[in-house]
């Protein structure tokens, strides 16, 4: 029975990569085909390299902030870990979510290192578990905030040539009601008494764990305003950015590209931003995010390659768990 539980576990995984392998390739080639590569090609050659480089300045300042969150989030169920331990499990996780998908999951290299330091993973996976509400809190609430002002100065005022865009409005309704109404709700289904029983203790550091993740949210915004140039409205990027962070953070691909893409080039045309341009800012964002991901290879290989297959087969093991 332990082997066949294991096989169907080892079928359920690869079939899901594959999905998220189709995602990405899909949309990707949607977006490709629709535009043609000429077009795109062209549009590519007015990227300037100083911009690009501001972007991954953005992405690694980043880096420290979405830490810290996860800190705080840590520090309400145990005292043990500091800035930097958390700092280094953040980059290594970074890393080999995105280099090996397939292997090892962010999460359990979490587990790992954290409890190298001697954090029960219990804590760990709570930890991980409230860090993904913090993520999807901010994000929906500005969601929320912004549908109104999109329908309002953007969507409604002309006729039936911009149908696209009421219906990207109307997407954003739907992904406001199902992360509200349904991620978050079984999210913390099973571990609900300890979430009121931290609101009750902590509000004032729930409060900055949530003021934490807009300041993500803003830094994406920034981000994506850099990437256009500083040509677009600000105000305008902060109405839709936000929708975007959230569905290529969605774990439907593989480190959100295809997700991003398409998403970008969907809402940004929402505040008139052609869809070459959106596409190839999205995919920039992507590339930032491998080259600050890289800097956990040196993490990877201090703290776990001299483990050797112990800290890999712990790994794997807590993955499967």
């Amino acid at each position: 029975m332990p082997y066949i539980n294991g096989l169907v576990f080892t079928v359920i995984k690869i079939m899901r990569k594959i999905f998220n392998l189709l995602i990405s390739i899909g949309l990707l080639f949607l977006a490709v085909y629709y535009f043609g590569v000429d077009r795109i090609i062209e549009q590519a050659k007015n990227i300037k390299l100083e911009f690009f480089l501001f972007a991954i300045i953005i992405n690694l300042l980043l880096i420290p902030i979405v830490t810290k969150r996860w800190q705080l989030i840590l520090r309400l169920l145990t005292p043990l870990p500091n800035f930097i331990q958390c700092l280094r499990a953040q980059l290594v996780a970074m890393y080999a979510g995105l280099f090996f998908p397939g292997l090892i999951s962010g999460t359990a290299v979490k587990l790992v290192l954290m409890r190298q330091i001697g954090i029960r993973s219990k804590y760990t996976l709570l930890s991980i578990l409230f860090d993904k509400i913090a993520i999807v809190l901010p994000l929906v609430t500005c969601i929320a905030i912004s549908v109104p002002f999109i329908a309002d100065t953007h969507v409604f005022q002309e006729e039936l040539d911009n149908f696209p865009k009421v219906v990207a409005a109307v997407f954003l309704v739907f992904i406001s009601i199902i992360a509200g109404a349904l991620l978050i709700p079984r999210l913390i289904h099973n571990d609900s008494m300890v979430l009121k029983n931290l609101l009750q203790l902590h509000k004032g550091k729930i409060a900055a764990i949530f003021l934490w993740g807009i300041v993500v949210v803003c830094m994406g915004v920034l981000q994506y305003w850099t990437l256009f140039e500083f040509n677009a409205s600000l105000a305008d990027l902060f109405l839709v950015t936000p929708a975007v962070i959230f569905i290529s953070s969605l774990p439907l691909s593989i480190g959100g590209w295809g997700l991003r893409e398409g998403s970008g080039i969907l809402f940004f045309a929402l505040i008139d931003i052609p869809g070459e341009v959106a596409l190839l800012a999205s995919v920039q964002v992507g590339f930032a995010g491998i080259i600050v991901s890289m800097i956990g290879a040196f993490f990877w290989s201090k703290d776990l390659i001299p483990e050797g297959k112990k800290a890999m087969s712990a790994a794997i093991a807590k993955t499967k768990n």
